[in-house]
């Protein structure tokens, strides 16, 4: 069986509370299931679900997605994704699978990034991927060994062919400069 991993991407996400919840009405785009909107609502303790608020009930967020409605409950965490689609995810999962990206590491910080690693092409490898470490990014190459794919914060940056040799995996780049 084949293996893969997720693709690094920066997603924009809430967490369903009720101190959230005006935030939450306009990053989901919060109005009624009818017009193919995101619709609020009252989770019961046994479950079910209702429009009116009682005891104990949690808030909840029904969710038109393409796999169908899904039901979202106060504490999960509202995904934006890629696609600019809404999804619930519970927290434990948000927890193991995302991590908060620093506050620097906006599209401009990585653009100047990708122009510093654009001058640096004509260093030694060993230098490039000192470079690479220092502003956390992965270094890949494509199967073909022609291109370089510098990922940084969900950002990627593909160099042109042959801009750098690196050496094979496994073996220490030679210093120099």
């Amino acid at each position: 069986m084949a293996k893969f991993r997720k693709k690094p991407v920066v997603v924009e996400a809430l967490q369903l509370l009720w101190s959230t919840w005006q935030e939450m009405c306009d990053f989901a785009g919060v109005g009624t299931l009818g017009d193919g909107k995101p619709e609020g609502c009252y989770v019961m303790p046994n479950g079910g679900v209702t429009k009116t608020c009682g005891p104990d009930y949690k808030l909840g967020l029904h969710i038109p997605t393409l796999e169908g409605l899904m039901l979202a409950v106060e504490g999960d965490w509202i995904i934006r994704g890629v696609s600019n689609e809404l999804y619930p995810c519970k927290p434990d999962i948000f927890q193991k699978t995302y991590e908060a990206v620093e506050p620097s590491s906006t599209l401009q910080d990585i653009e100047a990034k990708a122009q510093r690693a654009k001058k640096l092409l004509r260093v030694s490898p060993g230098q490039f991927r000192r470079f690479a470490e220092d502003i956390n990014a992965k270094i890949e190459l494509d199967d073909r060994g022609e291109y370089i794919t510098l990922n940084v914060y969900g950002g990627e940056l593909r160099l042109e062919p042959n801009a750098i040799a690196l050496p094979p995996p496994g073996v220490e780049p030679r210093s120099g400069g």
